[in-house]
């Protein structure tokens, strides 16, 4: 007899119709499926594994192992050239390889451990004739994206007419996205791009351009430390009832983190992924080019850098300040040393 398996049942249910549902018992049903999670998993952990047949760790699986000609660097991280404000009132620049900033770049460095590996700079990037300079100022949450998303706002209200910015789409999700606005407001030089692009299907991607164009991508630094303490109180500020115990839950598995606190909106994390996607499709038309900078010092440095390239500076950009009351309270100790246990080691 034929059995239509049309139905559109869960798969348990139609094999329970079919004639031999006699001997086909609840557990046979269970331990098929415990068969097939163990093999999901099994799979998993294969795909995992390094050259030496160990499992790697989220870090290692993103990047690449350890290069052991140069501990510290991920042999899938970029090997180039970055900048870094070292003297955002004197307008010092410095620049270094990315692995010389990599390396110094753990849970407890300060900017100033970054800035010491810098040699210094007699300036950024020089461009030449009509190119364009854009810079893109990327939004991490708790190091003054508020800050950046308002200035942003109110720059392209009053340089391009042919967009209709809403505040609430600013910080752009899709790099198609951005490329087409920065095509259409030829008189802009400033851009905000939102911490969640590095989620999204389509970011990052070449950045294209009609003309010659420099893109300036400011990153900004804040003590890995520090920058966790915030976020984690931001998971509990926005949602006192739930947001600790979702976070707990995430890093049990140390599976990145959770909203606000999560690893790999962290500077590091997005930098480097940044640099890995843009510059593998360097072209002549557009060049990208990367700048850290002390994040409480971000008005400064859009000053530098605009006075560098003599270009408009960008207004209603303000210094970012703690809040002077915030609400009292915060995820437990254990959840915040649950993280550090997770990710102190993969920066």
């Amino acid at each position: 007899m034929m059995v239509s398996l049309k139905h559109k049942q869960p798969w348990h249910q139609r094999l329970k119709r079919l004639k031999f549902n006699d001997y086909v018992s609840e557990a046979t049903v269970f331990n098929i499926t415990v068969f097939l999670w163990l093999s999901a998993a099994l799979t998993l952990q294969i795909m995992l594994r390094n050259k030496n047949g160990e499992i790697m760790d989220i870090t290692e699986a993103y990047y690449g192992q350890e290069d052991e000609g140069e501990p510290g660097r991920r042999l899938n991280e970029p090997t180039t050239q970055i900048y870094a404000m070292k003297d955002a009132t004197t307008g010092e620049f410095g620049e270094a390889e990315w692995g010389q900033v990599s390396k110094a770049w753990d849970s407890k460095a300060s900017y100033t451990d970054i800035s010491n590996v810098m040699s210094t700079s007699s300036g950024l990037p020089s461009i030449e004739g009509d190119e364009r300079v854009v810079l893109v100022l990327h939004n991490h949450v708790k190091m003054a994206s508020k800050t950046l998303l308002n200035a942003c706002y109110e720059n392209l209200k009053s340089t391009c007419t042919a967009v209709d910015p809403h505040p609430d789409r600013i910080g752009l999700d899709d790099a198609r996205e951005l490329s087409n606005q920065v095509a259409k407001c030829k008189q802009s030089h400033y851009f905000c791009a939102s911490e969640w692009n590095y989620r999204a299907p389509h970011f990052p991607v070449t950045f294209t351009s009609g003309e010659p164009t420099h893109f300036i991508h400011l990153f900004p630094y804040r003590n890995f430390d520090d920058w966790a303490i915030q976020a984690m109180k931001k998971v509990h500020d926005d949602n006192p009832l739930t947001g600790c115990k979702s976070a707990a839950r995430s890093l049990k598995s140390c599976n990145n983190g959770w909203l606000e606190l999560d690893v790999l909106k962290y500077t590091k994390k997005t930098m480097t992924y940044m640099m890995e996607r843009t510059l593998k499709e360097q072209n002549e038309q557009v060049k990208n080019h990367f700048l850290l900078y002390d994040y409480s010092k971000v008005e400064e440095t859009v000053a530098q850098v605009s006075s560098f390239y003599q270009i408009p500076m960008l207004e209603n950009i303000e210094k970012p300040t703690e809040v002077a009351v915030e609400e009292e309270g915060t995820c437990p100790d254990k959840t915040l040393s649950k993280f550090h246990e997770c990710y102190d080691d993969q920066l």
